[in-house]
């Protein structure tokens, strides 16, 4: 896992320097950087395959150079058919197999490669530069875009851009938690979408963007029996995780409670036969966040090298600086905080870890799918008769959230329902036009099914803008590559084409695949739910934040924050303080970007 960097301006070695410190957490083991007359590349070097010092980059082959971060998981079978159609091979990295697959098929290379990756090939016979992202949106792409300057990077923190904050990026960070591409917090910076091919043009200072890949409307299902889709689902993960092992350095995975992370260890001692694998899991001193008993049963019947890392709440606490520092954009997912601290704590003994991010969104495992089905049979009620019995039903008898049933009871379609659950129930701005969305809304019609809509989006949006930078930021801040089988196009792909009830059976969540885990582990093992990486949000707030959160949310930072409710929002504070409700999701939305302003020097203005 790398850094990349290019520009169109021919950049001082100082300059170019500077920005690759800016990043080298991303790439402890080699900073490099190439300059000619029309563009400079940089990069930061975490080495897995080939550590030799041949494999650094930029990497160079004939009238091409390359930055690149990712891996290509099947970057072997490539280079076979490079070989047998006449190429030689300098190292063992899949940098040399993605510039010589672009040499010799062209911009169609591309379709071609299986991976997580973000990288710029700039070709000086046609002073272009081909840039590219992969399929689900693993790795970052951060890019500037104005009359003189083009600028691409790993990371937003090293762009040289008017330090101007984008409205749409506030609104959807203050609605949301989070800024989904293709916007970033700053208004001329932008995020390459997953799945998509940017070209820039040096002579013509040109830019133009097409998708390579992205979820396809009117998937045909599987016809197949369950049994016959758990053999091909079985199959196909197998190989997603073999695909990953390639690594010259130490290699483990996470072990959680969960059903996920333990059917990747599964598959891994049971199938691919590694031994003595090393497991980790986060434990906590509070058991009702702690799933640690229980990933150690799992490690356990799975005979491996298993290591629990205990933290409180004061190792939380003490992380804080490290979360604000590691995510360049504000980011209030509040895992992130214990993610970066197992990240730091197994880096010790790996630098390549396996995990089960992605099996949640593609198999319904969360919540908001179970509340989907419930949900989705009032809305079957028609609109025009539900608004009529709205007054008549009494709300505060049939559920302990009256005004959220009531609110449901109001929705005009299910579809309304997706998007609210993303939304986060934000009433303290002005407006909600929630502009963002627009990127979104087709990710709705790709499906007539609507748990498969809640499927999609749930990939589109969240999966890339939250899931997958969470896990990024934190694991690249202490140079650990995390690596996830469900993330693999082919099972994504496969997923969208089961049958709901394979995935989703009676409320039972992810059904296939408790079905194979099953195989491996007795399922009374794995009948509790997953507990996930919670923090006590609730009780910082009201005690070890208190005193710095008022300090940090004065009137005058809250009134600099274009389109928020003032007394609104402070009211719903202080009722916090008070125990009388819980406001601890949106307080702490507040709370980072607070402290990310900080941190950055960043002044809102009206």
């Amino acid at each position: 896992m790398c850094g990349i960097y290019l520009s169109n301006k021919v950049l001082s070695a100082n300059e170019i320097i500077s920005k690759l410190k800016g990043m080298k957490h991303r790439g402890p083991d080699n900073q490099s950087y190439w300059v000619n007359d029309q563009v400079t590349l940089g990069h930061v070097r975490l080495s897995i395959l080939d550590t030799d010092q041949r494999g650094n980059q930029p990497m160079h082959y004939q009238n091409m150079s390359i930055t690149y971060n990712g891996e290509i998981y099947n970057y072997l079978e490539i280079k076979d058919v490079l070989i047998t159609n006449g190429y030689d091979f300098e190292t063992n990295t899949d940098t040399e197999v993605i510039l010589k697959a672009f040499h010799f098929w062209g911009r169609d290379f591309i379709n071609k490669l299986n991976g997580m990756f973000a990288f710029a090939i700039y070709d000086r016979s046609k002073n272009k530069t081909y840039c590219y992202r992969d399929r689900i949106g693993v790795k970052p792409f951060y890019y500037f875009f104005d009359k003189e300057t083009f600028e691409l990077s790993s990371q937003l923190s090293v762009l040289s851009h008017p330090k101007k904050i984008s409205s749409e990026g506030l609104e959807a960070y203050l609605l949301t938690g989070y800024i989904p591409s293709p916007l970033s917090i700053f208004e001329n910076v932008k995020k390459l979408q997953p799945g998509s091919e940017l070209i820039y043009d040096n002579e013509k200072h040109s830019l133009s963007i097409s998708r390579f890949w992205d979820l396809k409307q009117r998937v045909p299902q599987q016809r197949k029996s369950f049994d016959q889709n758990i053999k091909q689902l079985k199959a196909l993960l197998i190989d997603a995780v073999k695909i990953r092992l390639a690594s010259d350095v130490p290699l483990g995975a996470f072990l959680s409670g969960g059903i996920d992370s333990s059917l990747i260890c599964s598959l891994l001692v049971n199938e691919l036969k590694v031994k003595n694998l090393k497991t980790f899991t986060l434990g906590f001193q509070e058991s009702r966040y702690d799933e640690s008993p229980k990933a150690f049963e799992y490690a356990k019947h799975l005979d491996t090298n298993h290591h629990s890392i205990k933290i409180d709440v004061q190792d939380l606490l003490n992380t804080l600086p490290d979360f604000i520092k590691a995510y360049d954009e504000p980011f209030s997912d509040s895992s992130a905080i214990p993610s970066l601290i197992l990240s730091k704590k197994i880096k010790k003994h790996i630098t390549v870890v396996l995990s089960g991010d992605g099996g949640d969104e593609s198999f319904l495992g969360y919540d908001h799918f179970i509340n989907y089905s419930l949900v989705s049979k009032i809305l079957w009620i028609p609109y025009s008769l539900r608004k009529f019995i709205v007054p008549l039903i009494p709300f505060h008898l049939l559920s302990k959230k009256p005004e959220i049933l009531k609110k449901i009871f109001g929705l005009k379609n299910p579809e309304d329902f997706i998007v609210e659950t993303f939304l986060g129930g934000v009433d303290y701005l002005h407006n909600h036009s929630a502009v963002f969305l627009k990127y979104y809304f087709k990710y709705l019609k790709l499906s007539k099914r609507g748990l498969q809509k809640m499927a999609d989006y749930n990939i589109k949006l969240w999966l890339e803008n939250d899931s997958n930078v969470k896990v990024d930021r934190a694991s690249m801040a202490h140079s650990l590559e995390v690596r996830s089988p469900f993330l693999d196009y082919r099972v994504v792909e496969f997923a969208r084409s089961l049958p709901v009830t394979h995935r989703l059976r009676l409320f039972n969540r992810k059904a296939i695949l408790k079905k194979i885990l099953a195989f491996y582990i007795p399922a009374k093992l794995f009948k509790a739910p997953k507990k996930g990486f919670a923090i006590p949000l609730n009780d910082w707030i009201k005690n070890d934040l208190k005193g710095d959160i008022t300090k940090e949310l004065n009137d005058k930072f809250l009134q600099s924050i274009p389109n928020l409710e003032c007394n609104k929002f402070k009211k719903s504070l202080l009722a916090h303080f008070k125990g009388e409700k819980d406001f601890s999701r949106h307080i702490w939305r507040l709370y980072v970007l607070a402290k990310w302003a900080h941190f950055n020097k960043i002044k809102f203005s009206k």
